[in-house]
């Protein structure tokens, strides 16, 4: 179904894809046949071997990521990499990564889908063809918090909070906050 070259570029047998022309990622029969085991429906359960299937899709991931990442390392030996496009966004691999030291540091652009390879292709021109300065500010968020998402007033949130009645609870102290949702995360 794929061939990961050493460089990590890729090759897809089209015959289970239908993104170019249906817009959609996979062609259910192929994918299937493939497997063994039909698609799964939205909020059935979720067995083992769709959790096999994810594990190894992940796997192969992370494997093609690392080969790009050593690709683009021998190619142009920068100490940072930027990444862009969905798969940006899948913090194991991405941390991975980091843990192998190819990279003094890895920056993620925030809007990481196809808008992001649109905005770094325009950025390349801007600076490659046209010949403009790159201007680095170390330390400084360029993109003012374009990670974090939208801004909601507290009246807002009560607002939702009352609509879908959903339990919540205020913190006036962000340290007891941040603790409290440190000590629920590590309890999971």
């Amino acid at each position: 179904m794929s061939d990961v070259k050493e460089d990590g570029s890729i090759w897809l047998n089209q015959e289970y894809f239908d993104y170019a022309t249906g817009l959609k990622h996979g062609r259910r029969d192929k994918w299937e046949q493939l497997f063994g085991l039909p698609r799964r429906r939205p909020e059935s359960d979720i067995e083992q071997c769709h959790g096999d299937l994810a594990f190894a899709i992940q796997q192969l991931t992370e494997e093609i990521v690392l080969k790009m990442a050593k690709t683009a390392k021998r190619l142009t030996d920068a100490r940072t990499l930027c990444l862009s496009g969905g798969v940006a966004l899948n913090c194991v691999a991405n941390g991975n990564l980091l843990k192998k030291g190819i990279f003094d540091d890895i920056w993620i652009q925030s809007a990481a889908g196809d808008a992001g390879g649109a905005l770094g292709a325009a950025y390349a021109a801007y600076h490659m063809y046209f010949d403009r300065p790159r201007a680095v500010l170390s330390g400084k968020d360029r993109m003012q918090g374009a990670y974090l998402g939208p801004e909601f007033s507290e009246l807002d949130i009560r607002m939702a909070a009352r609509q879908y009645k959903a339990p919540y609870q205020r913190y006036e102290d962000t340290d007891v906050l941040c603790k409290t949702v440190a000590e629920y995360l590590s309890a999971r």
